[in-house]
């Protein structure tokens, strides 16, 4: 038996070797070949909604990403007679509770298909991408679009669907005077990309991003998330039951100067690689919340609500006060950066049948959006 130790000592350690090798081998490939994308290439995922937290959608939203890391329909292999579109924005454009068929971006390329409908873009198809996240402001929105854009060969329009996480994102870091600077969280924006962290524990090996890059290019089973939105209910009983409310804005200068920064370089990486470049001031419930209205709104707090137990929020009225300031901005910036805008914010009705809460709209509500931005892009110039 002994004459077998040194045998399997051997074999062993060889295939230790051979397993360094291949990490080694895996992080010089993704370092070098690997490109970023907003969404992991090809990720399949039902999320099924939480009754109590989401009662107003339907039960499931399904979410397929494209080979882009789009959330959209798959890319054509030859362009030569197809538009395409490309989406960036926050939460009421990545639509994370709306199942995808209902989305506006999606919603948007089937009006866009109609017969004859493309030929305003100088051909027979449309393509719209859609690579939108929530709680994304201007600033990281203009760090994922730098690393992205060099995977577009051509892209016929950008569209910038955008405003209100740049609010949410100043009142989650209590009205700093100046903002705190921090290396772009890599990690959350983009579902895959080139850098590390790479490490030998099982979470950080590369071998372990190939595998599961094979496992989302071939299966067609998709991922489950249960009870999507389960602790929105929390949330909003939380606000409801607010201790303090800040009843004024305060001197926005440093949100608005933040903002302005970061959208012009959002917006002139957009025009140079796009032919044409749409800036849309999303719209909100623009209107005053009465009685069981409030029980629909669950952030806005002084803090994070959803990472902190929050005991002081903004009024309503305060939270529309800085919404249009930050509007205001983005219109003149656009308008100086000369791209094309479109301010949304009236056409869309403030109530519970495009609303399901008081930024994010229904099925219903992203209906009209598409429609309206349909219009918009192919009314003559």
């Amino acid at each position: 038996m002994k004459s077998w130790i040194p045998i399997a000592g051997g074999a062993a350690a060889a295939a230790a070797l051979g397993a360094v090798a291949t990490e080694l081998a895996a992080r010089a490939w993704i370092t070098k070949r690997g490109k970023y994308y907003t969404w992991h290439p090809h990720h399949k995922f039902d999320v099924h909604l939480d009754p109590e937290g989401l009662p107003w959608l339907p039960s499931v939203a399904r979410w397929r990403i494209n080979s882009a890391g789009e959330r959209g329909q798959e890319p054509p292999k030859d362009w030569s007679d197809t538009a395409r579109i490309l989406v960036g924005g926050g939460s009421s454009s990545e639509c994370y509770f709306i199942d995808q068929p209902s989305i506006w971006s999606e919603v948007l390329s089937a009006e866009l298909n109609k017969p004859g409908v493309a030929q305003a873009f100088g051909a027979s198809k449309v393509h719209v991408g859609n690579v939108s996240r929530s709680l994304t402001p201007s600033e990281d929105l203009a760090t994922m679009f730098d690393k992205i854009l060099p995977n577009y060969e051509r892209l016929d329009v950008a569209m910038l669907f955008t405003g209100c996480s740049d609010v949410v994102q100043w009142m989650g870091l209590r009205e700093p005077a100046e903002y705190p600077q921090a290396d772009p969280p890599i990690q959350r924006l983009f579902g895959s990309h080139p850098e590390g962290p790479f490490g030998w524990s099982p979470g950080s090996l590369a071998i372990r991003r190939v595998a599961s890059a094979m496992k989302a290019r071939f299966s067609s089973k998709p991922d489950v998330l249960e009870r999507a939105g389960k602790r929105l209910a929390e949330l909003r009983a939380r606000r409801t039951g607010a201790a303090h409310w800040i009843e004024k804005a305060s001197d926005l200068t440093p949100m608005l100067n933040q903002y302005d920064g970061a959208l012009r370089k959002l917006l002139r990486s957009m025009k140079a690689k796009a032919g044409r470049v749409l800036f849309i001031a999303q719209p909100w419930m623009d209107r005053d919340l009465q009685g069981e209205d409030h029980e629909r709104t669950w952030n806005f707090g002084f803090g994070q609500p959803y990472k902190e137990e929050l005991d002081t929020y903004y009024r309503f009225p305060v939270v529309c006060e800085m919404i249009h300031a930050i509007r205001e901005k983005g219109l003149a910036v656009a308008l100086e950066e000369g791209v094309e805008v479109y301010d949304m914010v009236h056409d869309i009705p403030c109530d519970w049948d495009h609303y399901y809460d008081s930024l994010h709209h229904t099925p219903r509500g992203n209906a009209l959006i598409a429609k309206l931005i349909a219009a918009r892009l192919t009314k003559k110039q």
